[in-house]
């Protein structure tokens, strides 16, 4: 009686859990092969080789996905640089500059050329963040279409350094309801507890559509009013609130 063999099904088992998904399928899928020529011998070992393999292969290539997600993108040298200040001679003919980031001071180091570009020597000081105030009710759908517009404003290097954010959740707090009355008094409006109502330098707001469906036009005006807010150094127009 001839004796059984399949070396391919024993290796293609090991190789999935050991060594990695590739050549655990392919010992493992000879193994299936040599099986049918020896009444199925050790079959059961080849196709769990096969599943453990695909299966090793499938939470590779998930975890390279998440793990692509979670990777944030530093804004590049020059961006960095071109918010610098207080610029003074390094090493190697570079200069060590100041910088802002979102929540620690630090430094970044700037060539000659970016320290001319951006003109570098004359800024003396930074620009503090814009303070965006917003009133909003809790579990209220058009807040959350807000924050959710400003955390991905929040993600993006052109703007995650230049503001911030500041909550006043209205709906059952006087306080911050009397806080939303005296903006609205600063404006010139009469008192009304819509929600979103939030403030952007010099410039008011109130209500907040589906950020999925935003214009372009409305888009690039909030855009806008940070950019003018953080240009101007018109970073805390809320005197009036007293904060």
């Amino acid at each position: 009686m001839k004796k059984k063999s399949n070396v391919y099904a024993i290796l293609g088992f090991i190789f999935s859990l050991v060594i990695g998904s590739i050549l655990g399928l392919i010992f493992s899928i000879l193994g299936i092969s040599e099986a049918k020529k020896n009444d199925g011998y050790l079959k059961g070992f080849a196709i769990a080789g096969v599943i453990i393999s695909i299966a090793r292969f499938v939470i590779t290539v998930v975890a390279l996905i998440i793990l692509g997600f979670l990777i944030i993108k530093e804004p590049d040298p020059d961006y960095k640089c071109s918010l610098a200040y207080n610029c003074v001679d390094g090493l190697l003919g570079n200069y060590e500059c100041s910088f802002d980031g979102e929540s620690l001071r630090t430094t970044v180091t700037c060539s000659k050329e970016q320290v001319d570009k951006f003109n570098l020597k004359s800024k003396t000081h930074s620009y503090n963040k814009v303070d965006i105030f917003v009133f909003y009710g809790e579990g209220c759908p058009h807040c959350e279409h807000l924050f959710e517009y400003l955390s991905r404003l929040g993600n993006d290097p052109e703007y995650m350094y230049k503001f911030t954010i500041i909550k006043y959740n209205v709906w059952g707090n006087k306080d911050n309801l009397d806080l939303l009355y005296k903006a609205q008094d600063h404006f010139g409006l009469e008192h009304s507890k819509g929600v979103p109502f939030f403030i952007i330098g010099n410039n008011y707001y109130l209500g907040f559509g589906d950020p999925d469906n935003m214009s372009e036009s409305t888009d690039k005006e909030f855009k806008e009013a940070i950019k003018n807010a953080y240009n101007n150094g018109y970073t805390n127009p809320a005197e009036y609130l007293g904060k």
